[in-house]
């Protein structure tokens, strides 16, 4: 599961994927067009969670990771 996260909190894209087989690296991406001429600046934060399927005792494994980047102000 994959979570785009605006500087504001709101989310601004998710995506889910669903592998077919186990990778050892895989690449994925995420994103949104922009509604205005630029980037809001600010700290855009990435969010993903992987999901394993539930084991003989019926719980599943999710471990998750967090990314920052950080957009500037365009100048004019």
């Amino acid at each position: 599961i994959l979570t785009l996260i605006r500087p504001d909190g709101r989310t601004l894209a998710t995506k889910t994927i669903t592998l077919k087989r186990p990778y050892l690296k895989i690449f994925r991406y995420i994103g949104a067009k922009r509604l205005g001429a630029a980037w809001e600046p600010g700290r855009y934060r990435l969010a993903a969670a992987v999901v394993r399927p539930a084991g003989a005792d019926g719980l599943g494994r999710r471990k998750s990771y967090q990314a920052e980047a950080m957009v500037a102000a365009a100048s004019r």
